[in-house]
């Protein structure tokens, strides 16, 4: 076979060479255009979740302060109208008499009495010895409460005291108590308790988690009262998850803030 003469036959034509399938030869200015539009709409949904964020965190934050308030000032609220109570029972006549007369029969019904208009948990009278001679809790009548610091700080202070004692329940007694004073003789000391478990119960069904501490960080009310007497830290790293704990846990999920305040069973929280 003679090679040239198959070159020879070869067609000579000016005309195109045949289009190639759609598709073969991709577009680069296309690609180019499309890496752009996904580019730009990575950068704004980044953009817009920081913002939403950061404005969710913002006010989350600014209803927590404002619940914070609101939860304090009920309690402070409290223990002012509380306050008073010892000052205006100290210079009750009926109250003074029994203590110089020795007789109680009507101290009792008279406390009861005050308690009702006043509403707080309790309120007990106490002779020079400590004894409970008049009590809102009639349970309590006859017991020596000499050992308290409501009683003791009381007799060394010409001014209304007040103290918290740890209930054997675990709770604590917050309360007020001035002494009774007649002709500069000291006759006993009224007791008057400040009714706070009561916020704790209403906290109980809250999504927030709410800690009272006193001046050493010991939990003295919760909205968990499985953390009372506790330190915060300790309160915090607890495993507990039950009651108002997993429902602010479950709300913490919804958002995420870097660093989170504190941890609540290994989730961040925030902390006000």
């Amino acid at each position: 076979m003679n090679i040239r003469s198959i070159f020879s036959r070869a067609p000579l034509s000016n005309a195109p060479p045949p289009p190639r399938a759609a598709g073969e030869r991709p577009n680069l200015s296309m690609r180019l255009v499309m890496a752009l539009l996904v580019g730009l709409g990575v950068t704004i949904l980044v953009i817009t979740n920081q913002m939403l964020t950061d404005r969710f965190t913002e006010t989350t934050r600014n209803k927590a302060v404002l619940r914070l308030a609101l939860y304090s000032g009920n309690i402070l609220g409290d223990l002012q109208r509380t306050s008073v109570v010892p000052l205006l029972l100290a210079s009750d006549p009926s109250l003074t008499s029994a203590l110089i007369d020795g007789i109680f029969t009507a101290t009792t019904r008279r406390l009861i009495s005050v308690r009702r208009e006043i509403n707080v948990a309790s309120i007990y009278l106490l002779d020079i010895n400590g004894r409970v001679v008049g009590a809102t809790n009639r349970n309590i009548l006859g017991a020596n409460f000499r050992e308290r610091p409501s009683f003791v700080n009381a007799l060394r202070s010409n001014e209304t005291v007040f103290d918290t004692s740890t209930l054997a329940g675990g709770g604590v007694e917050f309360t007020y108590s001035r002494k009774l004073v007649q002709d500069g003789r000291s006759l006993g000391v009224i007791v008057v308790a400040a009714d706070l478990s009561r916020h704790e119960r209403s906290w109980a069904e809250l999504q927030d988690t709410i800690l009272v501490t006193d001046s050493e960080g010991k939990v003295i009310l919760s909205s968990n009262r499985r953390w009372r007497g506790k330190a915060v830290d300790a309160s915090l790293s607890s495993s507990d998850g039950a009651g108002a704990i997993a429902r602010v846990l479950a709300r913490a999920s919804e958002w995420a803030q870097d660093p989170p305040d504190a941890y609540l069973s290994g989730e961040a929280v925030m902390r006000t």
